[in-house]
């Protein structure tokens, strides 16, 4: 519960210590105190004083009001609250009058051999601020030669006292032991403690048979002292003091109840600084029931527990006009701060936020609890739940060990027996750690730690809250029964009720005609109605039997045993059943399996039958090992009815840590027919794809090298392609790089090797062997730089031609390369719209040079021509792979201008430029063409930016200077405000014959209604590839999508070829948040996947 973030924590500690003729008194208000000491020859009295000067004389002013005594002088105050200091005045002062009086008094009833009483302080820890306050006792250096002093008037009747001033018998000196309080209400109790604590046997402090409570169980008797009924009884009672009770009314109190007069050893200040509003003061004016009200409302108030809202908020105003009204009755004069407040409201001045907070023995506010207004994404839609009184006060996390922490008791009326059995009355709770249990009356057995508690019975710890009409709980080992219950469990947003609940453990509890729902309270728009359920919050997983699913109070489904998770961990269990339809596949029904093998290991088992084909099983295998990790991939098709034979999709991806510096990874692919894809396309690649790659690679990494050897193949899709047309295989290909700085000589070496064997059945086969040495000198400055190089190509082939022994057996190629590399860099700072920004302007300028080389005669194995970009201008080669060396006698132009901000992140980058061409290109793969003569390249320019509120663009454009027309134009434009909020346009021109674009939008019409339209269009061919709409309706605990979609494609006929036709599809998902969905998994197209 909130706390008082501002309290008045005063406690004011008098006649500690006596020795000889001079009196040692102390003032303490928060950590401030004040070591005062009279002086017999002068009658004045000096003081050290640490803090605040106003404070001190605060304190002092609270002193004398709550003991009852005229106002002191502002003199006397200056005295008080002064740095040592002795004062000396003229005459002497009612307060001087007062101490030398108990002086002569002391001196007069003390023998000689009077010892000297020290103090001595206990501190109480402070769980809020971590300062601990003082609770101070008086203590004897020599208790075999103590006194028999009796005074004429406690402590505590001078505090019940409001006549002033404190006349001399009313100060008494140290030694002296203080009379018993008339009665004691126990409203907070530490059960956990020995019994000898709990008993609170009428015997003096000081009896050898009976340990003394701790000073935490002392406060609180103080905190909670029954006063006399009227002024007379105090007068009565500082006549004649109340005498040690007998051992036989000791033993008849301690055997029957704990709520009996006892001696506490309080002192005269502890009371005070325990009853800050009067109430001992106030004593015959109010009635038994009143006090006892007002001393619950500041128990509550002093614990932080108390606040506007609270139900004891009448109390509380009538403890602050109590207050209010006991400081205006007595002699002494408030200040005009406190004199001018209205009545019912705190005094500001009366209050310090630097001083440490009270003590809160329950700790419950240590403990974060859940908000009442749940922000998780799932359950954004929520709100504030329409029970607060539910989901107020869940602990998030459980208090370790809570079995070995204390528990502690409270309520407005306590009673007990043998000091094992007790009886809570009005507001009863227990807590301990977490765990908190509350009801009208509470009966607690000490010895088993059972708490049978009715009426409003309410259960919380973390992740549970529970509101009961009856139950019972074995604190010991976590195990009890409720009655009729409501429970809320926050992690997931679920709530239900059961007539009869059985807790088996602390995680474990058992429910019989129950209901279940993640709805709002009040609002069941759907809920599970079982006659048994069980909820394991040890594994997260709610388990129900003879369980009817209820939408608005209509069953639409029944099964007789179900499993839903009630946190978000993973687990066994069957997933969302789905329901499709489309015009080549007929109704499809798909029933999902989901086992959760280990914490590291999972797999998905699909289950699909469609109505035209037959039964698809889809399995996915994921494992994750401490070196290693991968993904398995079974997809069969049995004896598809529509193509005719069985079919399937294969996958495999395998990555490990072999060592430090060497990992493995596996790929690979296989699929049983070029249709697969296309009839399933939305499982695993795009229905586009025309090969699957397979490979397995180790990479090794030691010091300065990068060494991979690897196996490859690309396969085809499409079997009726020949085999002489298929791509080769690489078994193997080895791959070594190493680069160094010379620092000597500001050199840089690079060095690339390649050693590859090409394997095909049907073609020629060889080993290469690729050798690229690489010097580098380059002269850098802040404005530029200028970098010349050469390379050395080197390729040589082992061919396999079946000759052995022939000319061409072996072939080699060496080719030089120079080129001179140069930049520079221009920037200006510039603000706009009160932003700071940097322009660049970076030109680029490269000359390449590599000889005409015959090359006609080589064999081709992987080379081909690279495309044009930016960055591919500045390349040596224009040829990939590594069997052609272009020759070279050009020079490559080009800028790029950014627009940055002050952090260097660029916000708009606009590159360009085109290659110079200073002689025809004769090395080339097929025979010359126009392009190998012209005298410059395509002018290439590339766009990109990511501006504020979402924007996004880039555009890659091809020019061609002869035909004087586009070649490629690529443009990609995004508005977006997250993963669910968008806006984006695409479009593809990258050659005559393809011209496409496409449209995607995701947008929240409303907060609950949600849609998607995806469009995209051939638009040489005038036709629309593939459109999709969809719509999304969430509430707080159900969802519904439906999406429709149209797809100009090839699919699969009876006699395994090719149709091309408009299919149409659609899906539909109705999603139960918090126990499954209903529908296919279309929860993807609207930003999120349903399974991973």
């Amino acid at each position: 519960m909130p706390r008082q973030s501002r309290k008045l924590r005063l406690l004011i500690l008098a006649t500690l210590a006596s020795t000889g003729a001079s009196t040692s008194f102390m003032v303490q208000a928060g950590p401030t105190a004040w070591s005062c000491q009279t002086d017999p020859a002068t009658g004045g009295w000096s003081c050290n004083q640490s803090g605040d000067k106003a404070q001190a004389a605060k304190a002092v002013r609270m002193a004398q009001q709550a003991a009852g005594v005229a106002e002191l002088s502002d003199e006397q105050i200056e005295i008080a609250t002064s740095l040592p200091r002795t004062a000396t005045p003229a005459t002497t002062t009612p307060l001087a009058e007062s101490m030398a009086a108990a002086r002569i008094t002391r001196e007069q009833s003390a023998s000689p051999a009077t010892p000297t009483a020290t103090a001595t302080a206990e501190p109480v820890a402070d769980t809020d601020s971590g300062i601990a306050p003082q609770i101070v006792t008086a203590s004897e250096a020599n208790p075999d030669t103590t006194p028999d002093t009796t005074p004429d008037t406690t402590p505590i009747e001078a505090a019940q006292s409001h006549a002033a001033p404190i006349e001399p018998s009313d100060v008494i000196p140290a030694q002296s032991k203080p009379a018993p309080l008339a009665a004691v209400e126990r409203r907070v109790i530490d059960l956990s403690a020995k019994p000898a604590v709990l008993a609170t046997e009428a015997s003096p402090p000081d009896s050898p048979e009976t340990p003394q409570p701790t000073p935490e169980v002392q406060a609180l008797k103080v905190a909670t002292a029954r006063l006399p009924e009227s002024p007379d009884e105090q007068k009565q009672d500082a006549a004649s003091p109340t005498p040690a009770p007998t051992d036989e009314a000791r033993n008849a109190n301690s055997a029957d109840v704990i709520d009996q007069p006892t001696d506490t050893g309080v002192t005269e200040a502890s009371v005070a600084a325990n009853d800050p509003y009067g109430l001992t003061r106030r004593a015959g004016q109010v009635s038994d029931a009143e006090i006892a009200d007002l001393q619950a409302a500041q128990r509550l108030l002093d614990l932080g527990q108390a606040d506007e809202s609270h139900s004891v908020s009448p109390a509380l105003q009538r403890l602050k006009q109590a207050s209010l009204e006991t400081q205006s009755d007595s002699a002494s004069q408030i200040p005009a701060s406190i004199d001018d407040h209205v009545p019912g409201d705190w005094p500001a001045d009366l209050f310090d936020d630097s001083l440490p907070p009270i003590p809160d023995h329950v700790a419950i506010g240590d403990i974060d609890t859940y908000p009442e207004i749940d922000n998780r994404r799932a359950w954004a839609l929520c709100g504030t739940n329409n029970d607060p009184s539910m989901t107020r006060d869940v602990p998030v996390q459980a208090v370790p060990n809570r079995e070995s922490l204390p528990t502690y008791a409270t309520a407005d009326d306590v009673q007990g027996k043998r000091q094992k059995y007790y009886t809570l009355f009005g507001d009863a709770e227990l807590r301990r750690g977490d765990q908190l249990l509350q009801g009208d009356i509470i009966h607690y057995d000490a010895t088993t730690e059972r708490a049978d508690a009715e009426g409003n019975v309410r259960y919380r710890e973390a992740g549970l809250a529970m509101d009961s009409d009856w139950g019972y709980l074995v604190m010991a080992n976590d195990t009890g029964e409720f009655g009729r219950s409501n429970y809320y469990m926050p992690e997931r947003h679920g709530r239900g009720t059961a007539e009869h609940v059985d807790v088996n453990s602390r995680t474990l509890m058992e429910g019989q005609t129950t209901t279940y729902t993640t709805c709002n309270y009040g609002v069941d728009s759907w809920y599970l109605d079982s006659a048994e359920l069980e909820l394991d919050r040890a594994n997260g997983v709610g388990t129900a039997t003879n369980a009817w699913v209820m939408i608005h109070g209509i069953p639409v489904a029944y099964t007789p045993w179900i499993t839903f998770p009630i946190d978000d961990r993973r687990k066994s269990g069957l997933l969302p059943p789905s329901y499709g339809s489309s015009d080549i596949n007929g109704a499809e029904v798909t029933v999902p399996f989901y086992w959760n093998i280990a914490p590291h290991r999972d797999a998905t088992i699909i289950p699909t039958y469609y109505e035209n084909r037959g039964v698809r099983v889809d399995t996915l295998f994921r494992y994750l090992n401490p070196e290693s990790s991968g993904l398995i991939v079974a997809d069969v098709l049995a004896d598809d009815d529509i193509y005719g034979k069985d079919r399937g999709f294969f996958h495999l991806d395998h990555k490990a840590t072999l060592s430090s510096n060497l990992l493995l990874d596996v790929y690979g692919s296989h699929v049983s027919d070029r249709f697969f894809l296309k009839d399933f396309a939305d499982t695993y690649f795009n229905s586009d794809t025309t090969y699957l790659q397979r490979y397995a690679k180790l990479t090794w990494s030691p010091e300065d090298w990068l060494i991979t050897g690897r196996i490859h193949e690309d396969v085809l899709i499409d079997t009726t392609i020949p085999t002489t047309s298929r791509p080769y295989r690489l078994l193997p290909d080895v791959t070594a790089s190493t680069s160094h700085f010379d620092i000597d000589t500001g050199l840089e070496y690079n060095f690339d090797s390649r050693m590859t064997y090409f394997q095909n059945a049907s073609r020629l086969e060889s080993g290469r062997i690729n050798l690229n040495p690489v010097v580098r000198m380059p002269f850098r400055e802040s404005y530029g730089f200028v970098t010349p190089e050469i390379t050395l190509n080197h390729t040589q082939w082992h061919l396999n031609t079946g000759n052995i022994g022939s000319a061409d057996e072996h072939q080699y190629l060496t080719v030089p390369s120079f080129a001179v590399d140069s930049g520079m860099y221009f920037d200006k700072e510039f603000a706009f719209a009160g932003t700071s920004l940097i322009h660049t302007i970076e030109p680029r300028l490269r000359y390449t040079f590599t000889p005409n080389t015959d090359q006609s005669t080589r064999p081709l194995f992987d080379s081909g021509l690279q495309g044009i970009t930016y960055s591919n201008l500045f390349l040596n080669n224009r040829f990939s792979g590594g069997d052609r060396v272009g020759d070279a006698n050009q020079i490559a132009a080009g800028v790029t201008t950014r627009l940055q901000q002050e952090t260097g992140t660029d916000l708009a980058t606009l590159s360009f430029g085109e290659l110079f061409y200073l002689d025809d290109r004769e090395v080339n793969i097929g025979p010359q063409t126009d392009a190998d003569r012209a005298a410059n390249s395509d002018f290439v320019a590339e766009l990109t930016a990511s501006l504020p509120f979402g924007i996004q663009a880039s555009n890659t454009l091809l020019w061609d200077h002869k035909r004087n027309k586009t070649r490629t134009n690529n443009w990609y434009l995004s508005y977006s405000q997250g993963p669910e909020q968008y806006i984006r346009y695409s479009y593809s021109h990258t050659s005559d014959y393809i011209r496409e674009s496409q449209v995607d939008i995701a947008w929240p019409i409303s907060s609950r209604w949600h849609g998607i339209a995806s469009w995209n269009r051939d638009d040489l061919r005038n036709q629309d590839i593939q459109s999709t709409l969809g719509l999304e309706y969430e509430t707080c605990c159900w969802a519904v999508r439906f999406v429709a979609e149209t797809k100009y494609d090839q699919y699969s006929t009876s006699q395994g070829t090719a149709t091309l036709e408009d299919v149409t599809s659609f899906m539909f998902q109705l999603e139960l948040k918090g126990l499954a969905g209903l529908g296919n998994d279309v929860k993807k197209l609207f930003g999120s996947s349903a399974y991973y």
